[in-house]
Order: C-alpha cells, then sequence, then structure tokens
C-alpha cells in the first residue's frame, strides 16, 4: 500500500494526456510521450504536509536541513517523525533544533491535531469530496496558505491549482514569458485549458529539465 502511494501509481492521466497531446503546439506533447505526471510522495501525507511547510518562505537548502533536523530531534531509526513524535516536543525545540523558526507553532499545532485526531487527513485525499472543499480544509490549518494548499492538493491527486512561488514564478517567466515578470493571472491563463490539470501541466512545464537531465537535483 506504501509503495501505491508513494509512487503513485492510482492516478490516471490518461485524460491529462490527452489534453497534452493536443496541445501540442505549446510544447506539452512531451509529457504524454513520456508519461509523465505521477507525482512521488511520501508515505503518509503527514510527511508530505509538513515538508510542504518546510518549504515556505525558505530557500530549498535550509528545507532539507529542516527536515533532517527534525528527523533527528523526533524520528527513530532514521524515519520520519510520527505526528505523537512531533506533537510531543516543546515548541521551543522546533523552532531552535529543527530550524523551523516561525513555522515552529504552526507544526506544534498540525501534529498535535493530527495526533489527537481531531484532524483525519484521510478527508483530504477523498475523491468524493471537492477540490474547494479541501483546499478551504488545508487553509483553515495555520500555516498553511496558498501556496502550501495548492501544493498538497498536487500531491492528493487536486492539480486545479498551480501553486506558485518565487522559484516556479521565475522559472515560468523564463520559459514562457523570455524571462519578464508577468502577473500570476496571465501565467495562469497559459495553463487554463487543462482545466482540473492546469497545476499539473504548469508543474511538469516549470520542471521539464528534471526530465531531461539538465538540471541537477541532489545533492
Amino acid at each position: 500500500m506504501a509503495v501505491r502511494r508513494v509512487l503513485d501509481l492510482d492516478a490516471d492521466l490518461a485524460p491529462f494526456h490527452a489534453l497534452c497531446r493536443a496541445a501540442k503546439g505549446d510544447g506539452f506533447s512531451w509529457i504524454a510521450r513520456r508519461g509523465g505526471g505521477r507525482i512521488l510522495r511520501s508515505p503518509s501525507l503527514f510527511e508530505d504536509a509538513v515538508k510542504v511547510l518546510a518549504t515556505t518562505n525558505c530557500s530549498w537548502s535550509l528545507t532539507r536541513l529542516i527536515v533532517n533536523d527534525l528527523i533527528a530531534v523526533a524520528g527513530a531509526g532514521g524515519a520520519f517523525p510520527t505526528p505523537a513524535a512531533v506533537a510531543a516536543l516543546p515548541e521551543a525545540r522546533l523552532r531552535k533544533e529543527a530550524r523551523l523558526g516561525y513555522r515552529a507553532p504552526f507544526l506544534a499545532a498540525f501534529a498535535d491535531r493530527v495526533a489527537s485526531g481531531k484532524l483525519d487527513l484521510s478527508r483530504w485525499e477523498d475523491p468524493a469530496r471537492g477540490d474547494d472543499e479541501v483546499e478551504r480544509e488545508i487553509r483553515a490549518e495555520a500555516g498553511f496558505g496558498p501556496y502550501a494548499a495548492a501544493s498538497i492538493g498536487r500531491l492528493v491527486g487536486r492539480h486545479a491549482k498551480l501553486g506558485l512561488d518565487s522559484w516556479s514564478r521565475k522559472k515560468v517567466a523564463a520559459i514562457r514569458f523570455q524571462g519578464r515578470t508577468v502577473s500570476d493571472s496571465r501565467v495562469e491563463r497559459i495553463y487554463g485549458p487543462f482545466g482540473k490539470w492546469a497545476g499539473l501541466a504548469f508543474w511538469l512545464d516549470v520542471t521539464r529539465d528534471w526530465h531531461e537531465g539538465r538540471e541537477r537535483l541532489w545533492p
């Protein structure tokens, strides 16, 4: 079950690939040829959500340090910590030892709500629930704004929102607008024809060089 989640094996991408082929003049047909669109995920949505929180308003290098330090502080045997393990930590340790800074109280509250059962994350993955409803629930959690809600949405197969941040705005400007900074609404119009798949088309567009091996990802 964990492997299916990590590799996103249950995603039906056929409708998305059909749209990519139809938009071949705009540079999306490679996605269908490659069979792209599955999102590599963590074994649990809690881990995914915490990692998204760790990406807000900081560099990728700092995000990696936060995750590594959180595992060192609260994990067992090198595994990502459980909600209960994170909830048991004083906020001061999260702030200082895990380098979460201002995010510490948000993570502490989130972990406590998950560990106590007050927040059922399976609701966010329930395909019977609407995207707007799930987005409202995510954004109701302290520290989870529009970017975090769209990013978590992408991880649970809800791709309507782009999830723009400073890195992706710069990347899409280089790819689609000759390096010129444009409004978010103009960026959204590029991917609007993909409808509920707009965010996935956007994500694959700005990460195409990853697929082509032209950008080093790790470390």
